[in-house]
């Protein structure tokens, strides 16, 4: 059995056993990403589908600038943090979103949307060639003519195999500086033929003495790659943003690419 074989034996990307941790992993300062989101979409769009909402970190700013939010997850651990918080809104802001759990691969809402938002590289959850075929088959009947597909993925270095069986540590803490859990993130394979990242976050709460593990994969995509992968599916690059800054010119070396497109007419 091969390394790569191996691995598809695990479930991944479910966040089953890490939900309760997400939001303490991905919030703070160094996230860039939510203003930018709603400099894109508040203009324009007052209605968003966002996929792989998770426990809403995306979702409910856009709420709570007048924009109506169906967001659409998978992990029902996930929602269900989505789900509580909303309890916490006023029902002005919490009337304004919908969840849905369901894959982001076949969903069928029987409407379509005029802004769809993947951000945060959770399309690149998705590696199997049948299924990244489908979900954007998805996403285009879910689409409106004049509508816009913001998709969000990390560019890969040149070589991603110097990456594989580093791990990273940190120490996560609460307001007053007590540590909560130490959390690592091990790369654990890379399958350079089929482009798949394999990994894990392991957790070590402060109170416990196990370890919380999810196995995590990523398909990576180059610029042209995932250009084309559109292309091929019917949709027109409008933007290309390198990192959350909307200067469009400014080509840094962020890891963060996020494309704007539209389908194509004919």
């Amino acid at each position: 059995m091969t390394p790569t074989e191996e691995l598809e034996q695990k479930e991944f990307n479910q966040y089953k056993s890490s939900a309760a941790f997400y939001d303490l992993d991905f919030t703070g300062t160094s996230y860039e990403d939510v203003e930018f989101y709603l400099g894109l979409v508040k203009p324009f769009y007052t209605e968003v589908l966002e996929l792989c909402s998770g426990t809403g970190r995306i979702s409910i700013p856009l709420a709570q600038n007048n924009i109506k939010v169906s967001a659409l997850d998978i992990s029902k651990e996930m929602l269900s943090i989505f789900n509580d918080k909303l309890k916490y809104l006023s029902k002005e802001i919490s009337d304004r979103i919908t969840l849905i759990e369901s894959d982001m691969v076949n969903f069928s809402l029987n409407r379509k949307f005029n802004c769809i938002l993947i951000p945060f590289h959770s399309f690149q959850s998705l590696t199997d060639t049948l299924q990244i075929s489908q979900a954007l088959q998805t996403i285009s009947r879910h689409l409106t003519d004049d509508g816009i597909f913001i998709l969000n993925i990390f560019k890969p270095l040149d070589n991603m195999k110097i990456i594989e069986g580093v791990c990273e540590t940190k120490v996560v803490a609460n307001d007053k500086g007590e540590p909560l859990y130490e959390k690592k993130c091990c790369n654990t394979f890379v399958d350079t033929i089929n482009q798949i990242l394999f990994y894990e976050l392991q957790y070590y709460p402060s109170d416990k003495d196990d370890c919380i593990t999810e196995h995590l994969k990523a398909k990576y995509y180059s610029a042209d790659q995932i250009i084309e992968l559109l292309h091929r599916h019917n949709f027109n690059i409008e933007t290309l943003y390198h990192g959350f800054n909307k200067n469009i010119s400014d080509k840094s070396d962020s890891t963060e690419l996020t494309i704007v497109c539209k389908k194509k007419t004919e």
